[in-house]
């Protein structure tokens, strides 16, 4: 039905004729959405959070949290506590009426010091829900208009001005159940991140699809492509090795445009393929020219 060649010679042609603007939307998703993951560390890392839909498989609370303790709690927690117990030293070499001062100062202190990588964690998410998610489904419609028509690059806020509460619901699903699958085990989690991975152009085409309609649409369109799409993604290791050896300027200015245009040229066949073979209506797959509001 499709190859990895002819999916990106299509691909190459098409984000060359937008280039810049297809730089300054991938460099949107990447700073906004962690659409491309932390590439910059190891290439298994990269490759493990570059596709679409699935950079995710540990789940979004599970990173934020790991990456909040690590700049937290090994550095600034210790260091605030040291310094909390050289400041109070005093009070304790007092007898017991000065421990007692000191555990009672010490105590809100420690809560508060704690409570800070919770609170980051907790907005972090929120942020993704409520603006990465959205801006995401926008970045896949920017790049699938410019399959067929030049395109604005304010096409990205998409998915904030039409039926944006449905957008970010569905999407926090997918993030969701991606999560718990993989909390089972890890295979699974990565297997329903590629059955999920079509919902975000589902709805940059129809923002007001029933959510248990738009995974059903993707497990259709994924249905016997997993394994080709995970070979997919594995043939941008080394681009995305160069995006590393280059601090991230040959992501910016290639690669990230590169995979995103390649992700469109692969859904577009998906597409196809699935309106020709299954009972699809044209209204639930409508094409990106119609506007919404």
């Amino acid at each position: 039905m499709w190859t990895r060649l002819e999916l990106k010679s299509r691909a190459k042609k098409s984000f060359s004729r937008f280039y810049w603007g297809a730089v300054v939307v991938c460099l949107a998703a990447f700073l906004f959405t962690n659409e491309f993951g932390n590439n910059s560390g190891s290439a298994g890392g990269a490759q493990h959070r570059q596709e679409t839909a699935a950079e995710h498989f540990r789940g979004e609370a599970e990173r934020t949290t790991g990456i909040v303790s690590s700049l937290f709690h090994n550095s600034f927690i210790d260091s605030a506590k040291g310094l909390a117990d050289e400041t109070l030293s005093p009070l304790e070499k007092m007898g017991a009426v000065g421990k007692m001062v000191s555990k009672f100062i010490k105590a809100p202190f420690i809560v508060i010091l704690y409570a800070v990588p919770l609170v980051f964690s907790v907005l972090m998410i929120c942020f993704r829900i409520l603006i990465g998610n959205p801006l995401k489904v926008g970045c896949t419609r920017y790049f699938m208009k410019n399959r067929q028509q030049e395109t604005r690059v304010g096409e990205i806020t998409y998915g904030f001005a039409n039926s944006y509460g449905n957008i970010a619901a569905t999407m926090f699903c997918v993030d969701l159940f991606t999560a718990l699958w993989t909390l089972l085990l890890v295979v699974p989690g990565i297997v329903k991140s590629y059955e999920y991975r079509m919902v975000p152009y589902i709805l940059s085409e129809n923002p007001k699809i029933d959510r248990r309609r738009a995974f059903e649409l993707s497990r259709i369109m994924m249905d016997g492509q997993k394994w080709n799409t995970f070979v997919l993604d594995l043939s941008f290791i080394l681009w995305i090795l160069l995006g590393t050896v280059t601090l991230q300027l040959a992501n910016i200015f290639y690669v990230h445009p590169y995979i995103a245009a390649t992700n469109a040229e692969l859904y577009a066949v998906l597409r196809r393929h699935a309106k020709l073979t299954d009972n699809i209506e044209d209204w639930e797959l409508p094409g990106f020219r119609q506007k919404y509001s």
